[in-house]
């Protein structure tokens, strides 16, 4: 049996607090980023080697579900949108993509590659196999 593999990685936004974000960030488990180190315009991001979470851990060891896209948009500046990408594999038999962009009031939408299949049908009126097996 074959592992879900999967990538995150964040655009670049402005936040509140440069110190909040990055304390977020690590009862998450993501790697901060940003496009600069200094200065007004300075705008963080993130990435991980796992999905886009739907949890954390708590301190005391339990894991707890959230709501991990509420909770980032309480950290970006007004007029900031943060666009989450995931992709991810298990092996060859399955691939994943999706994309969700959620804005400081959060605001959210969402796309995944699967809805290619339902687009094509609605397009040409043909149902397509699925690209896994």
């Amino acid at each position: 049996m074959a592992d879900y593999i999967a990538q995150t990685r964040s655009n670049y936004f402005r936040v509140k607090h440069p110190g909040n974000f990055r304390r977020f960030c690590s009862r998450y488990g993501l790697s901060v980023i940003n496009n600069t180190e200094k200065g007004k315009d300075c705008r963080f991001g993130f990435m991980m080697d796992e999905p886009i979470p739907t949890g954390r851990w708590n301190k005391r060891g339990e894991r707890i579900e959230t709501d991990f896209l509420k909770e980032l948009s309480c950290h970006l500046m007004p007029k900031e949108v943060a666009v989450v990408v995931e992709i991810g594999s298990e092996k060859m038999r399955y691939l994943n993509g999706y994309a969700c962009a959620v804005n400081w009031e959060g605001k959210r939408i969402q796309v995944a590659l699967s809805d290619i299949y339902r687009w094509a049908k609605e397009t040409f009126g043909i149902e397509p196999t699925t690209a896994e097996y």
